[in-house]
């Protein structure tokens, strides 16, 4: 004789094997590149399964942010439904910007799962250098 917790718990665990996994919880940012040479800084960003939409690009107090947002959510109608799943995912990453940057020129491009900025500088800048003394 079986017992109405055990139906219960089979069920849940062929519905949802991942049920108490905290691992899917994890925050992941994307990965990024940047390479600097004497005319410009190039930012590569990792962000597959994005779409250009979904991106956001600006600069606020000499900081260039980048964010996406993405929902997704499959509905069924006129079911009863077991499971129902949506997807949520969302990142931010902030840098600050050198006075080198020529912001009016900054050029952003996202294929193939990789966003790409261009963030030329201004000709003739130079990086001041300061030496810090220890105290």
């Amino acid at each position: 004789m079986r017992s109405m917790l055990t139906d219960i718990l089979n069920e849940t665990r062929l519905l949802n094997s991942d049920l108490f996994d905290m691992t899917s919880l994890s925050v992941n940012l994307p990965a990024i590149n940047i390479v600097e040479d004497e005319k410009e800084f190039k930012v590569e960003m990792a962000a597959p399964g994005f779409s250009k939409k979904d991106f956001k690009v600006k600069i606020e107090n000499d900081t260039l942010i980048i964010s996406a947002e993405k929902k997704e959510e499959q509905k069924e109608e006129n079911k009863e439904f077991k499971r129902r799943e949506f997807n949520y995912s969302s990142f931010e990453r902030a840098f600050a910007l050198p006075e080198s940057i020529n912001e009016d020129n900054i050029n952003a491009q996202y294929n193939d799962g990789i966003l790409k900025l261009t963030l030329p500088k201004v000709a003739g800048a130079r990086r001041k250098s300061k030496e810090i003394s220890i105290g």
